[in-house]
């Protein structure tokens, strides 16, 4: 029984020694690694989220989103924006739907970081979905009714969501006048 005990108490001694060895010492953390799928922008303190120095509601007055949308604000309220949790601003619009916030643009600004994050979420972009014109790169995803638009300029990425009504499936014209809006203030 005691040659056991006696196994036992050095198994744990070479399991705590060990668990010291890999982290650096006894009680010191490992030092944080970047995983493979971890998004640009989230390592180094970075989360996606909070570090954004851009105030997206601040980017658009209610007026020039009526002004390009052709639609009124019902409302305008700050946002977390997808899993990286990226603040943004949501504009409500009254399309004449009856379903109040059935048609939105959503935009959020990645700053610093956003050059990363987009070469990420272009990866493997085909050729048609990019767009011309529009600060150093820009590609659209989606169709008519909703989708994506994604731009670059500088280490800035500005991404806008929209999702309008049946009968005014227009992006080129109602939602894409917005990134030169935007574009001229990140």
């Amino acid at each position: 029984m005691r040659m056991l005990r006696l196994a036992l108490a050095l198994l744990f001694a070479l399991v705590l020694a060990a668990c010291g060895s890999s982290t650096g010492g006894a009680g010191t953390p490992p030092a944080a690694t970047n995983s493979a799928t971890e998004l640009p922008g989230a390592a180094d303190g970075d989360s996606g989220g909070g570090d954004s120095a851009v105030d997206a509601c601040s980017l658009v007055t209610d007026a020039d989103m009526k002004r390009t949308t052709t639609f009124a604000v019902l409302s305008q309220q700050a946002t977390t924006v997808g899993l990286s949790q990226t603040p943004g601003c949501t504009w409500s619009l009254d399309a004449g739907s009856g379903a109040a916030g059935a048609e939105s643009v959503e935009i959020d600004v990645v700053s610093p970081g956003g050059r990363d994050r987009y070469d990420f979420q272009s990866g493997g972009v085909k050729p048609e979905a990019m767009l011309h014109g529009y600060g150093d790169a820009a590609f659209w995803s989606g169709g008519d009714l909703s989708g994506d638009i994604w731009a670059v300029k500088g280490d800035a990425m500005v991404h806008i969501a929209y999702s309008l009504p049946v009968d005014a499936n227009r992006p080129q014209e109602l939602i894409f006048p917005l990134l030169p809006l935007i574009l001229s203030k990140v």
